[in-house]
């Protein structure tokens, strides 16, 4: 496991590499959303905290990219009592570094149903 996060590290410590590096993990387990007043949201999920924050502080200091954290609530469903395997945690991009996410981050992925 150290392996695994040494590699995140050096990725996520070059602009360009984390660049793509986010994109990607975008691209697999996040999605950008429409507003109706026109606005996007850009939003980042994953169960894995400590990746989520590397992410987030390699968003910063590249980017000035600012961010919010949340922790999403297990869900049980009463009809099959279904439980989510874990705790869920959201990236969201801050309304006013939507742009350099678009910029920076965006411009990177490639489904195109979920580019700004």
């Amino acid at each position: 496991m150290q392996r695994y996060w040494k590699n995140v590290d050096f990725i996520l410590e070059s602009p360009k590499f984390a660049a793509a590096f986010i994109a990607g993990f975008w691209d697999a387990d996040g999605d950008v959303f429409h507003e109706p007043n026109g606005a996007f949201r850009a939003r980042l999920y994953n169960s894995n905290l400590s990746l989520l924050k590397k992410i987030a502080n390699a968003m910063a200091k590249h980017f000035r990219i600012e961010v919010r954290l949340y922790k999403r609530k297990t869900v049980t469903l009463p009809q099959d009592s279904i439980r989510a395997r874990s705790v869920r945690y959201d990236l969201y991009v801050k309304a006013g570094a939507n742009s350099l996410w678009a910029k920076y981050i965006g411009r990177h992925m490639r489904l195109p149903w979920k580019k700004p």
